[in-house]
């Protein structure tokens, strides 16, 4: 393993924060990854907190690893990558925060990724998605696009598109989405840069993505 990463899994153990088969488990994953591209991640920031977390337990450990082979496929294609950035955002006039999987940089646009390795779309997953949608409009209304990657040997886009639409219907939600696209005066056009379609209410936010070239901006299915 590079020097990087064996300094990152002495800090893991020193600090007592893991499981040993889960550990296990992630040592064996790290040795089958090309080590040139896993000396590449290594230098990332936010490598040490991925490889933390997990080490800690078994569901952790599958979504760190949807992560880490992710991109080590596309690491080459970005300015910068960092892990697990948290963001300040304001949602209808709370200030809340949001951490997001990785952060890159192309041409100069900051890019959001959050990374789902969901088995199942599952009863609290529509509760869970919102959650983090609402703020992902709010990062997108100021410009900053938002991209959910889905791994698509647990989920298909058929599945995906379904279930995001349903849990978009949800009324509360709506209001919510309502509100917040008023008060942001910059929204309709920072959201039509990055979705090519006029929107201005929630309405228009599930007509436009309804459509797959919108739900293709936001929403990707790796195979």
């Amino acid at each position: 393993l590079p020097a990087p990463v064996v300094a990152s899994l002495k800090r893991i153990k020193d600090a007592n924060r893991y499981n040993p088969r889960v550990l296990k488990a992630v040592e064996t994953f790290l040795e089958k990854i090309d080590q040139s591209l896993l000396g590449k991640l290594a230098d990332v920031p936010g490598f040490d907190k991925v490889l933390e977390d997990m080490a800690q337990q078994g569901g952790k450990f599958v979504g760190g690893r949807f992560l880490l082979e992710y991109f080590a496929q596309l690491a080459d294609q970005f300015d910068d990558l960092a892990f697990e950035v948290s963001t300040a955002l304001v949602v209808n006039g709370r200030n809340v925060g949001r951490i997001y999987d990785a952060v890159v940089h192309i041409g100069g646009r900051e890019i959001r990724f959050e990374l789902k390795c969901w088995s199942r779309w599952a009863h609290w997953s529509d509760g869970a998605f919102r959650g983090q949608f609402l703020k992902d409009l709010a990062s997108m209304a100021k410009g900053n696009p938002v991209r959910w990657v889905f791994d698509g040997s647990k989920l298909d886009r058929a599945t995906v598109k379904r279930h995001v639409l349903e849990a978009l219907r949800e009324l509360g939600f709506r209001g919510k989405v309502d509100r917040l696209l008023l008060d942001n005066k910059e929204a309709e056009k920072k959201l039509k840069d990055i979705l090519e379609r006029e929107i201005q209410n929630s309405t228009q936010l599930i007509e436009a993505l309804e459509s797959d070239q919108v739900f293709d901006i936001i929403f990707e299915i790796a195979e």
